[in-house]
């Protein structure tokens, strides 16, 4: 689980975490098959590094704290980053903090606190 990044589909609000996640599998070959991701369409990370390097976001990836979109990475870092596929990663990233929120006791919907903004207390991770 993490802290809120992304809004239900269709909402313009942080509730879910971009809740990152990998599963791994042996190919028979040299290189097993590897995936590791979030259920963002840009990691968060990357949206703070092209602010710092004065570009743009491309279009549709974010939404400012108000919920309008913007190409301006640190606006949609303290606004919301959207879903990758729509509805179907919106409904991918509410699996995710059910199973790693709600089934161990940690923090979900909205109850993670920010690694980078909210430093008073335990993430709840």
């Amino acid at each position: 689980n993490s802290s809120p990044a992304l809004p239900p589909f269709g909402g313009a609000r942080a509730l879910l975490g971009a809740s990152p996640f990998a599963a791994g599998a042996p190919s028979g070959q040299s290189h097993p098959l590897v995936l590791d991701m979030s259920t963002t369409v840009i990691a968060r990370g990357k949206l703070r590094l092209m602010s710092q390097r004065g570009e743009l976001i491309p279009e549709g990836v974010g939404l400012d704290k108000d919920g309008r979109p913007t190409r301006d990475g640190m606006e949609a870092f303290h606004g919301v980053t959207l879903p990758f596929g729509g509805a179907k990663g919106a409904a991918i990233a509410l699996l995710m903090d059910i199973l790693s929120g709600l089934f161990t006791g940690a923090g979900f919907a909205g109850k993670v606190r920010s690694l980078y903004n909210d430093t008073d207390g335990p993430q709840d991770v």
